[in-house]
């Protein structure tokens, strides 16, 4: 997807229906970066960037579900309440053991081999759908 493509899609999301949040296993700093680059930040409201390394009193790598239940606590969401995209193994399996709802997203892995390989992984760490777009 292209940057000008992800725009308008979080562009259509910000009507204010949904409460849009970002959870990375990166440093925040390395995450914050590219979504100032890409013109995404101003999407996520102040605070609403986390890192499963950063953001937490003892910092938890995916697949531990304490970087998901962190991020649910700041807008008070219960995790019946979210959706949650994610593109790795481990981030599907902590998404899944935080219990919200889990989208896998496959369109950063090339051709079709890797594409089906990637939606089996997701399916089976707990994504009910697949997206590849």
């Amino acid at each position: 997807m292209y940057s000008w493509q992800a725009l308008e899609r979080l562009a259509k999301l910000e009507n204010k229906r949904y409460h849009l949040a970002l959870l990375s296993s990166s440093a925040l700093r390395r995450v914050q970066v590219p979504l100032d680059k890409a013109g995404q930040a101003g999407f996520f409201a102040k605070g609403d960037v986390f890192s499963a390394v950063g953001s937490l009193p003892v910092p938890a790598s995916k697949p531990d579900p304490a970087a998901y239940l962190h991020a649910l606590e700041k807008p008070g969401k219960m995790a019946g309440e979210c959706l949650i995209i994610e593109d790795s193994r481990s981030g599907a399996a902590s998404a899944g053991r935080a219990g919200t709802r889990t989208l896998g997203h496959v369109g950063a892995y090339e051709g079709a081999e890797g594409l089906v390989r990637m939606s089996k992984v997701l399916t089976e760490a707990g994504g009910k759908l697949i997206m590849s777009d």
